[in-house]
């Protein structure tokens, strides 16, 4: 018998491993799978330090193919003002059948890729297919990954986007110089998101920041954000009005908007 050994694969790594669509079509896959309830995923745990952040363990088993894991992920908000990612994370991939880790793997990456593919799909199956108004509340990295895949969905001609500070502002629309439409930094919410088809809110907010009023009927929200007990993103008047639609219900009520 051959000698088992783990992986470690870096971001790098996996930059070369996987396409976008590749991402695509594995995060569709897993939905799918979970619909048919062929995945086991207990709620997250977390860990709250207070005065800090809060780091998550992500745990979870696919039937078939067989596999399981867990991510090892954090939120530290001050990470913006030390150089460092607000969200870092770590993934081990074991056999499920002896327990062995196949894999340890970067999940800063993966984080960033999953969510900003899970987005663009919930967009896919139910926004209009002609949206072409994106308007993103907050300007980090996942809101970044979520602009990303909904330009390969959708046909996007223009772009509105609110962040903390202009100095955030100035560094996103840096970041984005190679899409060809255009992309408009905003000093408000209300003018963010005020004629979007489409709206994606990626901050770690514990207020509301997108009011009723300023949504337009059919808009379609990803509300990715309010991730934990405490925070809120959207008005409550916005959330009674809308149809809601979450990929886990259990976690959905457990934490973020609907909790």
């Amino acid at each position: 018998m051959r000698p088992l050994k783990t992986r470690l694969l870096s971001e790098k790594d996996l930059r070369h491993l996987l396409l976008p669509e590749d991402y695509l079509s594995c995060m569709e896959s897993a939905f799918r799978a979970h619909g048919r309830g062929e995945i086991s995923l207990p709620q997250k745990t977390y860990l709250v330090l207070p005065g800090r952040g809060d780091f998550r363990a992500m745990p979870a088993f696919l039937s078939t193919p067989a596999r399981c894991g867990i991510k090892w992920v954090n939120v530290h908000t001050q990470n913006r003002h030390r150089g460092l990612p607000t969200v870092m994370g770590l993934v081990i991939l074991n056999d499920p059948d002896n327990g062995f880790p196949l894999a340890v793997m970067d999940g800063t990456f993966i984080t960033k890729m999953r969510t900003g593919a899970a987005g663009a799909l919930a967009a896919k199956c139910l926004a209009r297919r002609d949206a072409s108004i994106l308007g993103l509340v907050g300007c980090g990295v996942q809101a970044e990954a979520q602009l990303f895949f909904l330009s390969k969905l959708f046909p996007l001609r223009r772009v509105k986007f609110w962040g903390l500070t202009e100095e955030d502002r100035r560094r996103f629309l840096r970041r984005l110089r190679s899409y060809k439409f255009p992309i408009e930094p905003k000093g408000t919410v209300r003018e963010a998101v005020s004629e979007a088809d489409l709206v994606v809110t990626t901050t770690p907010s514990c207020r509301p920041l997108v009011r009723r009023a300023w949504i337009r009927e059919g808009t379609h929200i990803n509300a990715s954000g309010a991730d934990a007990k405490g925070k809120q993103e959207l008005d409550p008047t916005l959330l009674k009005s809308a149809i809601l639609i979450v990929d886990d219900r259990d976690q959905a009520c457990e934490s973020g908007e609907m909790n």
